[in-house]
């Protein structure tokens, strides 16, 4: 019981996450970011994907989290280094809901620090 308490818990906070950097990733603030990524079927399926795990009446499995995650892993592999100018916002917004969806599979430790 206490594994699926642990694992609402982080799925509770990555939805927390989702809503406070999801919106930057989706807004349209970089036109480099917006057309480099928007004709990548990742892209398509990141938007399901956050919208879905925006409505707090759908329930969120881990399986969802793991799909987030690549969806983003593919995106942000489209830049070689961190973007600067206006698509430095989305693109570390995408690596913030990445580092935190990672907590939730397990791929990185409670006490990693996110810097």
């Amino acid at each position: 019981m206490k594994v699926t308490m642990d694992l609402a818990r982080r799925i509770e906070r990555f939805r927390v996450v989702l809503e406070r950097f999801g919106p930057i990733v989706e807004a349209g603030l970089s036109r480099e970011w917006t057309e480099t990524v928007s004709n990548e079927p990742d892209w398509l399926a990141l938007r399901d994907l956050m919208s879905r795990l925006h409505d707090e009446s759908s329930p969120v499995r881990i399986d969802d989290v793991a799909s987030l995650l690549e969806c983003i892993g593919n995106l942000l592999d489209l830049w070689d280094e961190d973007p600067m100018a206006s698509t430095y916002y989305p693109y570390k917004a995408a690596e913030l809901i990445e580092l935190h969806g990672r907590m939730v599979t397990g791929d990185l430790s409670d006490n990693a620090r996110l810097v």
